[in-house]
């Protein structure tokens, strides 16, 4: 039956009321600064920033996950450090960085681009994040707490001389999990049998053509195709859950009387394999945006986005930028989509979920966002209050007393406000503050059983950091502190549970409240010359528990050791 989500001119008529969420890829953005992580980008840009330099496949993905305020205090995945996608396909040679620490840790990336002929360039690359200690869950229970991120790629990438080109890109990774959330004997002390470590192989290629949207006094165009095969399996089980999928995009940009217009049309598909045959979901996008003003000073951009699923929504785009005098600039954003609620895209939002999940249902979802930021003689300031709305807000729900996730969804509406400041303090010195502050209003529900279930996001009440760096010639060092409020998850007695597809009957749901903690991490980094330098990070130097997921505290005090070289 045909749905329309929102109307453009209902979020018009609250503008001035309303924020945005830049990334769609996230459920919730709540700092600042986020936790990187290098993967093969799998979603084409369908529709433009407006005047913006449009980075195309292949590149290097620095995505976060939708549980931005659990993952954002593990320690970063060096592949972030320093190395974005344009230096990678520029750099024409090679760069590599190594860390182990303790409790066992392993880290590892490694980009080789040889210089090639003309425009033409192409590479190789590989990263590595691992972990192989114990940690004591919430049941005393010491287990393993295997965590294994790899991937290997390869690319081609050749340049057009009036911008844009040609780009290809083919990757398979590897995720490994052991799930310790749960306990390991019954009151009588029979063995919880919770299937045995978690497996994911990923394989994906993309290839894009034509423009780069730089200069859209001109006619731009550009078409792409992405795509993949995805597996899981749980060891000692006997099922196997997979499904392939692929993405295909045309973007097009066109000049009318001094106005820039944007155009896109996308198409998903997701085809669920093995005992996941039958699921499967098709997603047509059709992007609209008008640039009513695209000066220096001013940027106004008005649109909208037509996506056909099992149901219909109609997204309004809104992009508006106003550069005053002194550098005060204002902004509204308004933009939303359809998330991937795929067997693999909820293994990208928590990787230990029950084998085979599969939600019917799309998390829609209008992110609005309005704010200033301005600079100042010794400091940038940002300042922006946002309203998100979730038709179908991932809920992901431990079952009682075991380690995996089954996922529901709630219709979840999100008020925040934050702030963030850089200050520079002289001779090398700085200081990055931010914090945010975060208003979660669920669905209204009499039943109070299912009331603790849609109350169970866990996002946080606010999140807060700030970060003191130094920086002056070969040394760098860097050290602060993380906070995060305290988070409501839900939970279902184990007892009730029957199979990986979990009906609402029957259920008895809880709730665990776990207490906001404060992270204190630092980097250092010295570098011997232009090619070697050497790096040391501490995370987690209290020695709190800080939770990655319900039931799954992260590491305690850990200490990193690496070299980099860049040949």
């Amino acid at each position: 039956m045909k749905r329309i989500f929102i109307s453009i001119f209902a979020l018009l008529a609250v503008i001035n009321v309303a924020a945005q969420n830049d990334d769609i890829s996230r459920q919730i953005e709540v700092t600042r600064d986020y936790t990187p992580k290098a993967a093969l980008a799998d979603k084409l840009d369908i529709l433009p920033q407006m005047a913006d330099t449009v980075q195309l496949h292949p590149q290097v993905d620095y995505s976060i996950t939708p549980t931005a305020w659990m993952s954002v205090y593990a320690p970063d995945p060096i592949s972030a450090v320093g190395m974005s996608a344009v230096r990678l396909h520029d750099r024409n040679t090679m760069y590599a960085e190594f860390g182990a620490g303790l409790p066992l840790r392993s880290v590892a990336d490694i980009y080789f681009s040889p210089k090639t002929m003309g425009k033409t360039t192409l590479g190789v690359y590989l990263n590595h994040d691992g972990i192989e200690g114990k940690i004591k869950n919430d049941y005393g229970d010491k287990r393993s707490a295997l965590m294994l991120d790899s991937r290997i790629g390869a690319y081609i990438q050749s340049r057009f001389e009036r911008g844009g080109g040609l780009k290809f890109d083919v990757e398979y990774g590897m995720r490994d999990y052991d799930p310790y959330g749960g306990f390991s004997q019954m009151a009588d002390g029979s063995d919880i049998v919770y299937g045995g470590q978690i497996s994911y192989d990923d394989i994906r290629s993309s290839f894009t053509i034509g423009s780069d949207f730089t200069d859209l006094s001109r006619f731009n165009v550009r078409f792409g195709v992405s795509g993949g095969y995805f597996k899981g399996a749980t060891a000692g089980e006997a099922l196997k859950q997979g499904q392939w999928d692929v993405n295909t995009a045309l973007d097009v940009g066109i000049p009318i009387a001094g106005m820039p217009l944007l155009l896109g049309v996308e198409y998903n598909g997701f085809n669920g394999l093995d005992q996941l045959k039958g699921q499967n979901r098709n997603t047509i996008q059709v992007s609209g945006l008008l640039g009513l003003a695209n000066s220096r000073r001013v940027k106004l951009g008005i649109g909208a986005k037509y996506i056909t699923t099992e149901s219909e929504y109609i997204v309004p785009v809104l992009k508006f930028d106003w550069l005053l005098a002194g550098g005060v600039n204002p902004y509204i954003n308004i933009d939303g989509g359809v998330a991937d609620n795929s067997y693999r895209g909820l293994t990208l939002l928590n990787p230990y979920v029950q084998d085979g999940v599969w939600l019917k249902d799309y998390n829609a979802h209008v992110d609005m966002r309005a704010g200033i930021n301005f600079t100042t003689s010794v400091a940038d300031f940002d300042i922006h209050a946002g309203y998100d709305m979730h038709d179908e807000y991932n809920l992901f729900v431990n079952m009682d007393k075991t380690s995996r996730f089954v996922v529901y969804g709630g219709k979840v509406k999100i008020f925040y406000a934050a702030v963030s400041s850089d200050f520079v303090l002289g001779d090398g010195l700085s200081l990055k503050l931010s914090g945010r502050y975060n208003s979660v209003e669920v669905q209204s529900e009499s039943d109070n059983n299912l009331r603790k279930l849609y109350e169970g996001t866990g996002i946080p009440q606010f999140t807060a950091d700030g970060w003191l760096e130094y920086a002056k010639g070969k040394i760098s060092l860097k050290a602060g502190v993380q906070m995060l409020g305290e988070r409501t998850f839900a939970s279902a007695m184990e007892s009730d549970y029957m199979g990986s597809i979990v009906s609402l009957d029957g259920l008895t749901f809880n709730q665990n409240v776990i207490d906001g903690s404060v992270n204190v991490g630092f980097e250092g980094r010295y570098e011997v010359n232009e090619n070697l330098g050497i790096f040391v990070r501490g995370d987690n130097l209290l020695g709190q528990k800080i939770y990655l997921y319900n039931y799954y505290p992260y590491l305690g005090t850990n200490i990193l050791i690496g070299v980099r070289v860049n040949l």
